[in-house]
């Protein structure tokens, strides 16, 4: 007797939700989701999320002083600069962490998304810091570091940063970066 009832409940809820299917499709109300079939399609074509990532992203210029692959050589000379040039260092409380081989947030850092990884430096500065190169320079490979001297929302100061710091350091040169300026947690 149950069994005879859950069959009978299941048919009558499949008939109920065919009729409530046609009848909302008839009147236009699914049109959109038959359309697209699935929530991607319908994500990649509002135009409004596009617009929202574009509003969030901003042109900069940063003044790379020289880039590579071994963090304690690029971490000199950026001492280097420092006592050359009297430029500040901000770690933003990074290291290289030898274990991950790698530029991290401190474990102990208040962000506690970011804590232990990778939290990039993306607004104007005139801080010397240690970053990936492919922040800022899309065709680097994803383990080349940067030595940035700054980061400019003005060319020509950027521009005039590098021409000074290639008098000593002749790698220096500016990379035109658009940079995600939105939340990141």
């Amino acid at each position: 007797m149950n069994r005879l009832f859950v069959i009978l409940s299941f048919q009558i809820l499949i008939g109920c939700n065919r009729n409530a299917s046609n009848t909302l499709a008839n009147e236009g109300v699914l049109k959109d989701s038959v359309k697209s079939d699935s929530f991607s399609n319908l994500v990649l074509n509002d135009s409004s999320i596009i617009e929202q990532v574009d509003d969030e992203m901003a042109t900069f210029y940063v003044v790379i002083a020289d880039t590579g692959k071994h963090y304690y050589a690029l971490r000199k000379q950026m001492f280097e600069i420092n006592t050359t040039f009297k430029l500040p260092i901000d770690t933003m409380n990074r290291y290289y962490n030898q274990r991950k081989k790698e530029i991290v947030l401190s474990e102990t850092d208040e962000d506690e998304i970011y804590r232990g990884d990778y939290f990039p430096r993306r607004s104007a500065s005139d801080f010397l810091s240690l970053e990936y190169l492919d922040m800022y320079y899309k065709s680097a490979n994803a383990k080349t570091m940067a030595l940035v001297a700054g980061i400019f929302e003005d060319e020509k100061k950027a521009n005039e940063l590098s021409h000074l710091l290639k008098g000593k350091f002749k790698t220096t040169f500016v990379a035109k970066a658009s940079l995600f300026q939105g939340c990141m947690h």
